[in-house]
């Protein structure tokens, strides 16, 4: 009896330990199936005497290119709770949160989106300026059918897993070692290096400390999820609409006074952030296990920090070739 129940014994935590080694799994394990999809690609390319560009192109390989991400994030997930014996709640998903949280979910979404877009806009606008090649590819978005299916592809699937692993999981094994709020910052930069493009950095970045700050304040990653998701979405919704309509919401980065607008709703956002945090979030989620303080941060944290690193140099210098 005694051999079975620790057999089956299972953790109800992550450490800074878990959270090296799922960033790191996180980072290769997609990287890898991507280099192998395009190899395949390439070598079937060649067999046709197709140029590899043009099978690249094509919507099937687009799509797979789509599903890499969630499907390796969903194996890392459960692969690693399993070997390290850790319990799947761990992730702190906590789905039955309030009426009140759900609406400040949705508002925090929709006030970082429209927030933050310009400043980003104007970042696009220097890196062009500056010969890099920004990614415009994605998939057609012109009918309702194809609505659904970014929906599902660029913002429903994309909110669950990456939640899963950078709220769930990272983010809850660096508060074991970090204060809130240096969790916070470091899980927002492991997020942001995930993307592995210059171009998606910044709002990563700012996006992650909002995904971070909630599920800290909250106590359940389905709230950053919910956040996360109609940040996603409205995206998808708002390129639908120019590409069916012809309208557009975008700002000429070229005119001065588009980077004042960009930087006051940027602080602007910050304080609406600080007032939700002040009067609603009120105090810290009260932790149910006690906090494992360590003298410093996993080793797999540096390496999966550095391997990131490395990634996002390669795809910035690859990028700038290609202008």
């Amino acid at each position: 009896m005694e051999k079975i129940q620790k057999n089956t014994f299972r953790r109800n935590y992550y450490n800074s330990d878990d959270s090296g080694k799922v960033f790191l799994a996180a980072l290769l394990g997609p990287t890898l199936i991507s280099l192998l999809l395009a190899l395949v690609v390439g070598a079937v390319a060649s067999i046709n005497n197709i140029p590899a560009d043009e099978l690249g192109n094509q919507i099937w390989y687009m799509i797979l290119c789509l599903l890499v991400a969630p499907i390796g994030f969903c194996s890392v997930y459960l692969i690693y709770n399993k070997v390290a014996k850790i319990s799947y709640r761990a992730i702190n998903l906590r789905p039955k949160i309030s009426w009140k949280t759900t609406l400040i979910c949705l508002a925090i979404a929709i006030v970082a989106l429209f927030g933050i877009q310009y400043f980003i806009s104007c970042m696009d606008f220097v890196l062009v300026n500056i010969g890099y090649k920004l990614d415009l590819l994605g998939l057609p978005l012109d009918n309702v059918g194809w609505l659904v299916v970014n929906v599902l592809l660029v913002a429903l699937l994309p909110a669950i897993f990456e939640e899963i692993i950078f709220r769930g999981i990272i983010l809850q094994g660096l508060r074991k070692t970090l204060s809130d709020s240096m969790a916070i910052v470091l899980s927002a930069l492991m997020f942001a290096i995930m993307h592995t493009s210059l171009q998606q950095f910044i709002y990563p970045f700012l996006l992650g400390l909002i995904l971070a700050w909630v599920a800290t304040r909250t106590g359940s990653t389905f709230a950053s999820m919910i956040i996360h998701f109609t940040n996603n979405f409205l995206v998808v919704l708002i390129a639908f609409i120019q590409n069916v309509t012809g309208v557009s919401i975008g700002l000429n980065p070229a005119n001065w006074w588009v980077w004042l607008v960009a930087i006051l709703l940027l602080v602007v956002t910050g304080f609406i952030m600080f007032v939700i945090d002040r009067f609603y979030f009120k105090h810290k989620n009260e932790r149910e296990e006690e906090k494992f303080v360590g003298s410093k941060l996993s080793i797999f944290i540096w390496i999966s920090i550095i391997v990131g690193i490395i990634l996002l140099i390669l795809s910035i210098i690859v990028n700038f070739t290609q202008r």
